[in-house]
């Protein structure tokens, strides 16, 4: 796992393009389509089991595991940074995450 503070910074920077609503063309409609609220958002980001790096299509992506709302939320930190996804999972989305491409654990809530 990676060193806490970098994570939190991480976090930190994620939590502030959420709240700026620097998201991808597509992420408000995927919420309202999916049944997901900004809260739900905000509660995967803030209070996430698990946090992993992995690659989709090439490209680096963050995803918070929530079990609580069994959701994945997914950010792009890469230069302009925005949230891309989110959707719901079976029970253990952290496996979900781990078995992506280059997937490293960053942190997971013990």
């Amino acid at each position: 796992m990676w060193d806490e503070r970098v994570v939190k910074a991480m976090v930190m920077v994620a939590w502030d393009d959420f709240g700026a609503e620097r998201w991808g063309r597509d992420f408000a409609d995927k919420l309202r389509q999916r049944g997901i609220t900004k809260e739900m958002v905000r509660q995967a980001i803030g209070n996430a089991d698990a946090i992993v790096l992995y690659r989709y299509r090439g490209l680096r992506s963050v995803g918070f595991w929530h079990p609580r709302w069994r959701l994945i939320v997914v950010w792009s930190p890469r230069h302009l940074s925005r949230w891309v996804t989110a959707f719901q999972k079976p029970p253990d989305g952290k496996s979900y995450l781990m078995g992506q491409d280059d997937a490293e654990l960053l942190w997971e809530r013990r």
